[in-house]
């Protein structure tokens, strides 16, 4: 027995559980203080006190108001970004980036018909993007769309065949029809495609 125990009487084994990981606790989310110290908040603590102050300080500052956009879908918090993605809409000269992170909330806010116009407009005016067309893709698919998602998410891996989200999107899909052959195929048939890795 240590000295530590005999003064405490805490007795420790090998065999005692080590406590759980917050980092993979669904409930916490991980920051760092001005340090660089990893620290562990509730994700409502994080919605209450640091989200909305994060948000007004990267108002008019589009790559840092983007940077809190994605972590907060990240962190499951799509909802409390829906305003702050209109805001990067409006302001960020990324027309991509803004487009598709608005559209992306806006659908998962069910609010299909206003992100199929931002999509589309986009379209218009820019000519095909593979992220835009990814996320119409994703949109015809919440509409049970799936011939029409399926044509528009191909398109967008014929535009850009390297671009992760797409590619991976697609053989999935293929693997769940036909199996890991099927899947396999895929991936064939996107590195055939030009420019492709």
């Amino acid at each position: 027995m240590g000295l530590m125990s005999k003064l405490f009487g805490k007795t420790t084994s090998p065999t005692t559980p080590a406590p759980n990981d917050p980092a993979k606790d669904p409930n916490l989310i991980r920051v760092f203080d001005k340090y660089g110290k990893e620290l562990f908040i509730t994700k409502d603590e994080w919605r209450r006190n640091v989200l909305p102050g994060a948000i007004q300080s990267h108002w008019n500052q589009p790559d840092e108001l983007y940077g809190v956009i994605i972590n907060a879908i990240q962190d499951g918090l799509h909802q409390d970004v829906l305003n702050a993605a209109r805001q990067l809409y409006s302001i960020d000269p990324n027309r991509v980036r803004a487009t598709s992170a608005y559209a992306f909330l806006l659908i998962k806010d069910g609010q299909l018909d206003d992100a199929g116009r931002i999509l589309q407009s986009y379209l218009d005016q820019n000519g095909e993007d593979a992220l835009v067309l990814m996320n119409l893709a994703r949109l015809y698919e919440e509409r049970k769309q799936t011939q029409k998602s399926e044509e528009t998410l191909w398109r967008a891996v014929e535009i850009d065949p390297n671009h992760d989200n797409g590619l991976l999107w697609y053989a999935s899909i293929q693997e769940e029809r036909g199996g890991k052959a099927a899947r396999i195929n895929a991936l064939k048939r996107i590195a055939a495609l030009p420019g492709s890795w």
